[in-house]
């Protein structure tokens, strides 16, 4: 988020993985921006455009962290990661058995990590 050409550059790697990946990869990366310590100073991305980028890319979601401070955002992120693989891994399997996902229940695991709170995601709220 400090860095404009660093930001410019993600997009053609994201881009060269998710190509070269033999599955369907992008709504499994959630893309995290660090140096949030530093963002009120010397901010060069904004939220907006990363969030944009992230959705033309397909990609879960969008994260900010500092790894100066302490916070869940890191452990966030490899909830997301996890959650949409495991979806991913669902829906391949109806799929493959020529059902419709969106058709399914499954308890207790609602799809979309990103929408859901905290404690619905299985942190505390502290």
């Amino acid at each position: 988020m400090t860095s404009k050409e660093s930001f410019k550059a993600i997009r053609a790697q994201i881009e060269n993985f998710i190509e070269s990946s033999p599955i369907k990869i992008a709504q499994n990366i959630v893309l995290v921006g660090n140096k949030l310590d530093l963002a009120s100073e010397y901010r060069e991305v904004s939220l907006a455009d990363a969030e944009t980028l992230a959705r033309e890319l397909g990609l879960a979601g969008v994260l900010e962290t500092s790894a100066k401070e302490s916070n869940d955002t890191l452990d966030d992120a490899f909830f997301i990661t996890i959650a949409n693989a495991m979806d991913t891994i669902e829906s391949d399997k109806y799929e493959a058995l020529g059902l419709n996902r969106s058709q399914v229940q499954i308890e207790g695991r609602p799809s979309n990590a990103l929408n859901r709170s905290r404690e619905e995601r299985g942190f505390s709220s502290s």
